[in-house]
């Protein structure tokens, strides 16, 4: 499980800026995440990760579907 706070909320259109109204937008959201990691060489780790969102971005859905985060995560460690 995951929580995630809302930091800020913008939103870009090549060089135009849109303010987007906060109280629509939730401040919190609970995801969920799974991963695993690979260990290559004796100094050299793989990481993967996925993470999906389990609460909608807006309160109230704007355009009539779930409008929830996801993300995908590549790490390359490298110990000294």
């Amino acid at each position: 499980p995951q929580l995630g706070l809302l930091a800020s909320a913008r939103l870009k259109i090549e060089d135009d800026l849109i303010k987007i109204n906060n109280s629509k937008i939730n401040k919190t959201e609970f995801a969920i995440g799974a991963g695993f990691t690979i260990d290559l060489l004796d100094d050299t780790l793989i990481s993967f990760r996925y993470t999906q969102g389990m609460t909608n971005v807006y309160k109230k859905s704007q355009i009539g579907r779930n409008t929830r985060n996801s993300t995908f995560e590549l790490s390359i460690i490298v110990r000294d």
